[in-house]
């Protein structure tokens, strides 16, 4: 009877460890959920917003027209008057 005591007493302590390391492994996954989430989060003012909305407007811009393009009509003057009479874009350096 005093072997089944001190079996039952031992398991108890044992749960209690296995159950600290859980919570223990609770806790620091959620501090390292909440560092990435406020690491990574994103910028929420108008001028974020604004620069986002050019920087994507960038990426899809053509930077130039192909030369064999079929069935499209080319203005006088080709591209370079095109480039000339267009105002430089935010971060691009001006026409020579």
């Amino acid at each position: 009877m005093v072997y089944l005591a001190a079996a039952k007493a031992a398991g108890t302590s044992i749960q209690w460890a296995t159950l600290a390391w859980i919570g223990g492994a609770v806790v620091a996954a959620a501090l390292i959920i909440t560092v990435i989430v406020l690491v990574s989060r994103r910028p929420k003012s108008m001028e974020d917003r604004m620069d986002e909305f050019a920087r994507s407007l960038q990426a899809v811009a053509p930077s130039h027209r192909p030369a064999g393009r079929q069935g499209g009509a080319q203005p006088r003057g080709g591209a370079a008057k095109l480039q000339e009479q267009r105002p430089p874009r935010r971060g691009e350096a001006e026409p020579v």
